[in-house]
């Protein structure tokens, strides 16, 4: 990408949200952090300073949806770190990189959905495992539904 002059703080569709179907945004980081790119988040991280590891998901009305709802949004404001737990090529190792480079994991979504609700309704088991045996977080903490993400599992009988 950067042989062709690709720029590396360009901000772009990187996918549709999962019940929505909005078009979220985000930069490179945000990106290979959704996909599970490992490599190409490294570097990226390398390149940007902190300021632009962290730049929150974008999330609007994606002009192919043929549904006539009013826009609600689902990803807006993700960090990468919850791009890379809510993305269907989660990686563990993404996340470790993420971790590593001081990603926030504290940051909550709008419905109150911390990294752990966000692995909960993704079945992220592993990552789950992860956050829980080495991150400093309250795991019974409760989403704006009331819900914690044991609560999450068992609905959705993970």
């Amino acid at each position: 990408m950067l042989k062709n002059n690709a720029n590396i703080f360009d901000v772009g569709h990187i996918c549709l949200s999962r019940k929505k179907k909005n078009s979220v945004e985000s930069n490179v980081v945000g990106a290979a952090a959704f996909y599970g790119n490992h490599k190409i988040l490294k570097l990226a991280l390398q390149k940007m300073t902190r300021q632009y590891q962290a730049v929150a998901a974008k999330e609007k009305l994606d002009p192919q949806n043929s549904s006539k709802s009013a826009f609600s949004p689902e990803w807006v404001g993700y960090t990468p770190l919850m791009l890379s737990v809510a993305g269907q090529h989660a990686n563990l190792d993404c996340v470790k990189t993420l971790l590593a480079n001081q990603a926030d994991f504290r940051t909550v979504d709008k419905q109150g959905n911390s990294i752990l609700h966000i692995a909960a309704f993704n079945s992220q088991n592993a990552i789950l495992e992860y956050l829980t045996k080495n991150l400093r977080m309250e795991i019974f903490a409760r989403n704006n539904a009331g819900e914690t993400a044991l609560f999450i599992c068992k609905s959705l009988k993970n």
